[in-house]
């Protein structure tokens, strides 16, 4: 057990081990102007990483659609993915920060018993690691490539989720119409129908040219089915692409 004295001796070493301790603020707004400067020359497009604001909720309009520029926001800014990667590049800079401090002093505490009776000694000593001297600046540098590897991975990986973002959009666009086409070619093959049926019961036509259109009706009712299950799920996508698949 630490006796009282022992305990008075490690409270006046506290302010010394404070004063030697590594610490260090980590601020990455640098390396985030970086990875939007890199954004901007690739696509175009303007972004502010560091002042991302949290996951928001998407509004559609009146009826029911979102413009493009929608969907490049919310893309860029609440991507859960593309969040994650901003925190890697937070956690790169912070190893960085770590890599140019030195290491913490260690405190040892050594008791011997006497020989001859009396007190027991108690022995303080405070030890640093000197290697870390010329060991930081090559610890350093390779901190920094690392760094500058994540915003550039980060960079990518944005502009890999832009071009995919818009991608998805179109062809939504180009679904939506080939599903109003084909609804409209459903109307004119039932009419179809319902006037060949009429000739038939007239007997001006026979009943394979009945059965004709009725297969290509069912036909193009198996083709919508797949156009609007094609549209859901690439809907579904670009929802989780923005951040928003609730």
């Amino acid at each position: 057990m630490i006796s009282r004295r022992t305990k008075k001796v490690i409270w006046a070493f506290a302010p010394l081990l404070a004063t030697l301790a590594s610490c260090a603020t980590v601020n990455h707004t640098a390396e985030l102007r970086t990875a939007d400067e890199a954004m901007s020359r690739a696509t175009g497009v303007s972004t502010n990483w560091a002042a991302l604001p949290g996951s928001r909720e998407l509004v559609p309009g009146d009826d029911g659609r979102v413009a493009l520029d929608t969907v490049v926001e919310f893309a860029l800014s609440n991507n859960r993915s593309l969040r994650a990667d901003l925190e890697v590049i937070g956690q790169a800079k912070a190893d960085l920060v770590q890599a140019g401090l030195l290491s913490n002093p260690v405190l040892s505490i050594m008791t011997g018993l006497p020989e001859g009776g009396g007190r027991a000694s108690v022995a303080f000593g405070l030890s640093k690691d000197l290697a870390d001297l010329w060991l930081i600046p090559s610890r350093k540098r390779a901190a920094q490539a690392i760094v500058q590897q994540r915003v550039l991975s980060f960079t990518d990986t944005a502009i890999a989720l832009l071009a995919e973002a818009k991608t998805n959009y179109y062809t939504l666009q180009y679904q939506s119409v080939a599903t109003d086409l084909q609804q409209q070619n459903l109307r004119i093959l039932q009419e179809s129908m319902e006037i060949a049926q009429a000739r038939l019961r007239a007997g001006d036509t026979p009943q394979l040219d009945v059965n004709l259109v009725r297969a290509r009706y069912v036909e193009a009712e198996n083709e919508l089915l797949q156009l609007l299950a094609d549209f859901r799920l690439m809907q579904r996508t670009l929802l989780r692409l923005m951040g928003v698949s609730r």
